[in-house]
């Protein structure tokens, strides 16, 4: 089984629309583990692997929207979530 990608919102953001994604892939045999991709003008920006809670990553994305972080700022915000 490979990644899949699911459009969990979108929002705009300097008058162009960012896209933000779960990732979600296999972890083992019977797990999985979550990711965000963020896809804006083009440029797209993912980070997989960050937690095996879909909801934890549910709530990182719903922060992401909130707080309209772009393709170039997501490193950053995960760094930090992550150290939170």
């Amino acid at each position: 089984m490979e990644m899949r990608a699911y459009l969990v919102g979108s929002k705009v953001v300097g008058g162009r629309t960012v896209e933000y994604r779960l990732l979600a892939e296999p972890f083992g045999e019977q797990l999985e583990q979550y990711g965000v991709e963020i896809t804006a003008a083009g440029i797209s920006s993912s980070i997989g692997g960050i937690c095996l809670s879909q909801g934890k990553i549910l709530d990182l994305i719903r922060l992401l929207i909130r707080n309209e972080v772009t393709p170039l700022g997501l490193r950053d915000v995960v760094d930090d979530w992550l150290l939170a």
